[in-house]
């Protein structure tokens, strides 16, 4: 199983009307087929009296299943586009039934995709999307006269304590990224001379909200930045405005990116550098 992917926050609904038709799409996690036919057949039950129950799933660690039906609608038109939102949003394990009551207006087929497509991604949306990362539960006790300068080793290096007891001594508790955790355990133990005896937890998923883009505070003066999302090897053009905000959109969470290769380009002026993310929002002033 992968150290870290995307799924939905939690299970939930989104209904909007289109043209008199109400489209309803119910959103779930799911751990195997079982589970997304289950989660089908209630929905279905439910909506017993609608005119189309549309569905699409995705499921393993690199989306291996994938499933989706159109229930009746034209062929191309509900469970592919619907499927395609899934995989748009780089979600794993989520299961998406659109319910369709008719209002007696057609759709056309361009209609109908946009309707199927555009219900599913504004779903996903409104429930929210996490990044699950697979992480061990470091603890370890130091004396308090060490507990300033390793707050700040820390906050440095973008770890975040997660609990700290305090008694004779400081017990501090950190989560772990597992891929990371020999090279942190390493530089602890660097930074504390040694005096670093660490208690390590079972590998478990922890759950992050993530956030995909922000938006561009201006809009004149922009300059053109090109970016490299070295570990997936995906390339995006995206624009920057000069005294304001770097404007990413990231197809996955940061934590999946471990680095970022920025080339600014200007008429007789350009300029490569690089910076790293450990959150899944960045913003970056000229």
């Amino acid at each position: 199983m992968s150290e870290q992917y995307l799924t939905i926050q939690q299970t939930g609904n989104y209904t909007n009307t289109i043209k008199k038709s109400r489209f309803i799409t119910h959103l779930a996690r799911i751990k195997d087929e079982d589970d997304a036919k289950a989660v089908i057949a209630q929905v279905s039950k439910e909506n017993a009296k609608a005119t189309h129950n549309v569905f699409a799933y995705v499921l393993g660690d690199t989306n291996q299943i994938q499933r989706a039906s159109d229930n009746g609608e034209p062929s191309g038109t509900a469970g592919a586009p619907t499927l395609e939102a899934l995989l748009q949003h780089d979600l794993r394990d989520v299961v998406a039934v659109t319910t369709r009551y008719f209002g007696g207006i057609k759709l056309g087929a361009g209609g109908l995709i946009r309707a199927y497509a555009g219900n599913a991604n504004t779903a996903i949306e409104t429930i929210g999307i996490v990044v699950r990362i697979k992480q061990k539960a470091v603890t370890f006790t130091i004396p308090y006269a060490d507990f300033d300068p390793i707050q700040h080793f820390l906050t440095t290096n973008h770890l975040s304590i997660a609990n700290t007891d305090y008694g004779t001594a400081v017990t501090i508790t950190l989560y772990l990224d597992d891929e990371h955790l020999q090279a942190t355990l390493a530089a602890l133990n660097d930074f504390l001379n040694g005096q670093f005896s660490p208690t390590i937890g079972a590998s478990q998923y922890r759950e992050a909200l993530y956030q995909q883009s922000l938006s561009s505070k201006r809009t004149s003066n922009c300059l053109t930045i090109t970016s490299e999302l070295k570990q997936h090897k995906k390339y995006s053009t995206h624009q920057l405005c000069a005294g304001g905000y770097c404007v990413f959109y990231l197809a996955y969470s940061t934590v999946l990116v471990s680095r970022i290769t920025v080339t600014l380009i200007w008429p007789g002026y350009s300029s490569s550098f690089s910076i790293s993310l450990r959150i899944s929002r960045a913003k970056m002033t000229l």
